[in-house]
């Protein structure tokens, strides 16, 4: 259930095609041929027109949809970009603002999905803009998107009242209503964690599984892991066995739906059951060279780096990661970065390295934002800087990583009236680890126990210590258990470590103090 908390915001932070939320826009129908060069378009044959005397369809060569994108057709816009969006970013934007200007709102839609680190450069408040220029002009799933984007972590956008939260959250139903999968499948994780009202794991569920049954893979995905880990009575008192059949019937519908997906696009080839690592490669790669798609660049970078289907070959993995880099996706830049500073298959340059993880984490990859925290902190490939490893660390937390919000976290306590301000490291180090209990880490359970133990940044509270340490021994968190039992024996290395600095402050005090 927790993964699922985590994945629920993860997807809020990504919209990569990698595992995580539902992507904030429709998966872009890609062309089966490499877009050209940006030229003018000649027209088609008399013959094409009369199949299609206004929009391209699917099917359609990319020359068709292009000229007739350039007469006016604004749905052909919007297909070009789709096609130019895994080559062309700008292009793509370019195409895609002609079909919004022109009215048509899933244009707006797809263009807000390209500032959202998709591709161009960030900038959140005006992906927001047009996905409420396209939800108001009735394109619904543009209300789910806008809701997604909603709760993020980022100042302009964030719903931080519970009157705002509540509005995302009757975006989602409007989407949920027109049958917009993710819409539906991203409401039932809401009501499932919650990140806004009150719990409830029934009704998440419903909307889940309903989101599953209109092919939104990602709510597939999630009503597997939660109806396996959730309580039978949550689930309106069923019996095992049930429970078992739906869980097939979501795992069939999502492998159907990455089949498909492979087969057009490339995205999950390298994960689909039943598929040899080397067709999946060859799927990848032929994607990656005959359309310059970049999730298949991607996809088959990682094969490559973790050796499925032979050896590991960094060297051949390295220069796809690179491409797709390039091309805006965050975690490509992070893979590539770790490459430059192990020198994996590549030169080993702690300033590239620096500068990919720089990028990872501008393009929104939560994980590169809280490595580079690191980097900055222990002075890789750049000078010593305490104030952008927090404020980016902030960024990945805000964006519930949970295992940057412990590092975070655990940081700030073990630092608080050295590094950081007396008094402000524990206050929000206490909450940076609430968080990440809140989330996915499990160790950060008896983290945040043992503040509680301790009295750092709350209140001290035995009773609350070790409720929470409970919580994580339930949760499967061996040292939480062990601490119970035996908390000498299992007291985190760090919290030792500042016992013992506060233990040197005081006698550095009071010798301060003594006569002379």
């Amino acid at each position: 259930m927790r993964a699922l908390a985590t994945a629920l915001s993860a997807g809020l932070l990504t919209l990569l095609g990698c595992s995580g939320a539902p992507s904030t826009t429709p998966s872009p129908a890609v062309s089966r041929t490499a877009a050209p060069p940006v030229t003018a378009a000649a027209p088609p044959t008399a013959s094409a027109l009369r199949a299609a005397p206004t929009d391209c369809t699917r099917s359609d060569p990319f020359e068709k949809c292009k000229w007739a994108c350039d007469q006016g057709a604004l749905r052909s816009c919007v297909r070009v970009g789709d096609i130019y969006r895994q080559t062309d970013p700008k292009q793509a934007a370019i195409a895609l603002e002609a079909a919004c200007n022109g009215g048509e709102q899933s244009g707006c839609d797809r263009l807000a999905a390209l500032y959202l680190g998709d591709s161009l450069e960030i900038d959140y408040p005006r992906a927001a803009a047009l996905y409420g220029r396209a939800c108001d002009g009735g394109y619904l799933p543009a209300c789910g998107h806008l809701a997604q984007l909603r709760f993020r972590s980022e100042p302009g956008v964030e719903a931080r009242t519970d009157e705002e939260r509540t509005a995302a959250v009757k975006l989602l139903e409007r989407a949920c209503e027109a049958k917009d999968g993710d819409a539906c499948g991203f409401l039932g994780a809401v009501h499932f964690v919650p990140i806004h009202g009150t719990k409830n794991q029934a009704r998440g569920s419903e909307l889940l599984a309903e989101g599953c049954s209109l092919d939104s893979e990602w709510s597939c995905k999630h009503a597997t892991e939660m109806w396996r880990t959730a309580d039978l009575t949550a689930l309106g008192n069923i019996k095992e066995h049930e429970r078992t059949a739906r869980i097939e019937e979501f795992v069939k519908r999502q492998q159907k739906l990455r089949q498909a997906a492979c087969e057009d696009t490339g995205l999950f080839c390298n994960v689909l059951e039943g598929v040899r690592a080397s067709t999946a490669r060859a799927r990848l790669g032929e994607l990656c060279r005959t359309r310059n798609h970049l999730a298949s660049c991607n996809d088959l970078a990682f094969m490559l780096e973790r050796g499925e289907q032979g050896d590991k070959d960094f060297a051949g993995a390295a220069p796809l990661f690179e491409i797709a880099c390039k091309g805006g996706i965050g975690g490509a830049c992070y893979e590539l970065a770790a490459l430059h500073k192990f020198g994996s298959g590549v030169a080993k340059d702690l300033r590239k390295s620096f500068s990919l993880m720089e990028r990872s984490c501008a393009l929104g990859f939560a994980q590169g934002c809280d490595v580079l925290g690191s980097m900055y902190l222990d002075a890789e490939g750049t000078e010593r800087d305490v104030s952008r490893s927090i404020a980016v660390r902030r960024r990945a937390c805000g964006w519930h990583d949970s295992n940057a919000c412990r590092t975070l976290g655990v940081w700030l306590i073990s630092h608080d009236g050295e590094e950081v301000r007396e008094g402000e490291g524990v206050r929000e180090g206490a909450e940076r680890l609430r968080e990440a209990c809140n989330g996915d880490s499990r160790p950060s359970c008896l983290d945040y126990a043992l503040l509680h133990d301790k009295g750092w940044g709350v209140p001290r509270d035995p009773k609350k210590a070790r409720e929470t340490a409970q919580l994580a021994c339930d949760r499967g968190d061996r040292e939480a258990c062990g601490w119970l039992k035996n908390p000498a024996l299992h007291t985190p290395k760090w919290v030792k470590e500042r016992e013992q600095r506060l233990a040197k402050r005081k006698a550095r005090s009071a010798a301060t103090k003594e006569p002379r």
